[in-house]
């Protein structure tokens, strides 16, 4: 299966682009990154950070302290892909595993990354992918419009776009955060794309426990950082059930108000 990725990624290469080929990773990047954090997050993000080299661990971490995952899922979105047949690339991964095809791409060097470049910068052919990938990545770029329009440049003609992003959420460096879209605002940005669907992704409970948590840690926390961080881990966990509740409401008319985040499904045109 390894050995078939590799071949697939290669003939969709553009060839001029210099790489290092390393135990089956790809390594397109001129010097490799530090990974900093805002110091008002770097407690949360460290842990993450730490967690990811566990991918099991972390998932089960991400889906207890992030918010709760209804609407559709990017492996929803691209079921109707053949499964090794279709170029589906998923940027700024992590070590998310969606399919064992889909190529996963990110400039840190997590477990089950297949290629390590700049996801705004990459070392693809025009027109070559079926689908492409992007959960939680957004809200940490500069110039979010750099990355769609390198999307556009390598999705094929009829491929797929899948997108979330945060709206009623705190801030999370990892290492930066820059952005918030509505519904509204999020087709906007994938305006050039015609729209498949959109919808939440993160419901409102999420948004509230989330919110709630912060507000706990501030207060306990003293004006201390490290310990305002502590206790948002501490609320985070002890108020998770509550975010089940995301499952019965929605959606109900008006959660998207207060969503925590959205998803969006758009087709090259």
């Amino acid at each position: 299966m390894q050995s078939e990725k590799i071949k697939k990624i290669e003939t969709f290469l553009i060839p001029e682009r210099k790489f290092v080929l390393k135990n089956g990773v790809f390594d397109f990047r001129q010097v490799p990154p530090e990974f900093k954090a805002d110091d008002s997050d770097k407690l949360m993000t460290g842990i993450k950070i730490f967690f990811k080299k566990y991918p099991l661990v972390f998932n089960i971490f991400f889906y207890t302290m992030g918010g709760s995952f209804v609407g559709k899922s990017a492996k929803q979105a691209i079921k109707d892909l053949s499964f090794g047949n279709s170029l589906i690339l998923n940027l700024g991964s992590g070590v998310k595993q969606i399919r064992g095809d889909v190529v996963n791409i990110d400039f840190y060097p997590f477990q089950k990354i297949d290629i390590l470049a700049d996801i705004c910068d990459l070392p693809f052919q025009n027109q070559c992918a079926e689908a492409i990938i992007i959960e939680a990545v957004l809200e940490h770029l500069k110039n979010p419009e750099i990355l769609i329009n390198e999307i556009l440049r390598v999705l094929k003609p009829e491929g797929i776009v899948y997108a979330t992003v945060p709206f009623v959420q705190g801030f999370h460096s990892s290492p930066d955060d820059y952005y918030r879209w509505t519904k509204p605002g999020l087709e906007y940005a994938f305006r050039k794309f015609q729209k498949v669907d959109s919808g939440v992704r993160h419901g409102p409970t999420s948004a509230f426990v989330l919110l709630l948590a912060e507000w706990l840690s501030i207060f306990f926390g003293l004006g201390i950082s490290s310990l305002r961080q502590f206790f948002f881990l501490f609320f985070t966990f002890v108020l998770f059930p509550v975010k089940l509740v995301d499952l019965l409401i929605w959606r109900l008319a008006g959660s998207e108000n207060i969503a925590s985040g959205f998803y969006y499904i758009g087709k090259k045109i």
